[in-house]
């Protein structure tokens, strides 16, 4: 596309991102000129939320690790074609529109947006979005001030699993990598057993949630957890 000119960019016949003319900067600061490229790709966590950024993790009051439930993201990349990345100037904003996840049932009329930092490896709630249709299709439409991976998110209560893995042998399994999942909602979270196979590990409170562990050599099968509003051993 022209970044002298007003930009529309569509996937499947939705615009999901627009924004004025001459709005885009390289890292120097400078005006975009020639021509750019985009690379936009729509991310539905209800059916790969492995390709969600990071742990699903954002920093609530207090400054406690909160997790989120994605109900649609959306990453946005812009390059010329000599690689130099480019993103909106600081004056300058972006209307984004990131489709419901397909099998939502939650599906609030105002929604925050998070963007992930990269630096930090934190989703940042920065803004809020509204949930539009338009021929047939649901999305979350809001302004934004810069590019990156941003999605329609909803912190959730929380609560700790407890456990311990542990081999065939009966021996604790150090450094195994915990995963859970939602069932009925759309997050996950991660966590790492220590020493003596221990493990504590967020999950979404009052939920339906797949616990497992794994290790390079092996894995564990998976347990359905059916959460309340108190810790699991």
């Amino acid at each position: 596309f022209i970044p002298t000119e007003m930009v529309e960019l569509e996937v499947s016949g939705l615009v999901v991102v627009s924004f004025p003319a001459n709005s885009l900067v390289d890292q120097n600061d400078d005006p975009a000129t020639g021509t750019i490229s985009a690379e936009l790709a729509i991310i539905d966590p209800s059916i790969d939320p492995d390709l969600m950024s990071g742990n699903y993790e954002t920093i609530i009051s207090g400054g406690a690790v909160g997790h989120i439930e994605s109900l649609g993201a959306l990453n946005v990349t812009f390059d010329d074609i000599a690689g130099n990345s480019y993103n909106l100037a600081q004056d300058q904003t972006a209307t984004i529109r990131i489709p419901l996840a397909s099998d939502a049932t939650a599906q609030p009329n105002t929604i925050s947006l998070y963007y992930f930092d990269k630096k930090t490896g934190y989703w940042v709630q920065d803004g809020t979005a509204t949930l539009t249709s338009e021929n047939g299709e649901s999305y979350y439409e809001g302004t934004v001030s810069k590019m990156g991976t941003w999605s329609a998110s909803i912190v959730y209560d929380q609560i700790l699993i407890k456990g311990c893995v542990r081999n065939s042998t009966g021996a604790p399994v150090n450094l195994a990598e915990i995963q859970t999942q939602g069932v009925n909602y759309f997050g996950q979270t991660m966590a790492v057993s220590d020493a003596f196979g221990d493990f504590s590990i967020a999950a979404k409170s009052n939920s339906e949630v797949l616990l497992s562990g794994s290790t390079s050599r092996s894995a564990s099968r998976t347990a359905t957890i059916n959460t309340g509003v108190e810790d699991i051993n």
